[in-house]
């Protein structure tokens, strides 16, 4: 049970870092200055991160939004929700203003 709730207390910080390198690597790629050293860290990188942000989707998202996820991605269960006049739509324009958008090379996660 500890090592459960330590878990959910971590993954959420570790993937907004793990997010924030990702969009760093995009970032360097969109601007073409991405190098092939680069890619031979980022690529494994990128591989381990994915199951943790899936991971974060299924339960802990799960339990902000109190709902079962109908994908696999954080950011698809934010932008289903950011119309809604609810206070789920109140909590993925949250999200996606104070931590996808800010760090998107485009501004414009959500």
């Amino acid at each position: 049970m500890t090592y459960a709730l330590l878990y959910l207390m971590l993954l959420p910080p570790f993937v907004h870092v793990s997010y924030v390198y990702t969009m760093g690597i995009k970032r360097a790629r969109d601007e073409e200055r991405l190098t092939w050293p680069v890619y031979v860290f980022a690529v494994p990188t990128l591989v381990v991160m994915v199951p943790f942000y899936v991971s974060l989707n299924i339960t802990v998202a799960s339990i902000l939004f109190m709902e079962i996820p109908r994908s696999l991605q954080f950011t698809a269960r934010c932008q289903r929700h950011l119309k809604d006049d609810t206070w789920r739509g109140a909590q993925a324009r949250w999200w996606c203003r104070h931590f996808l958008d800010p760090y998107d090379p485009a501004g414009k996660h959500c």
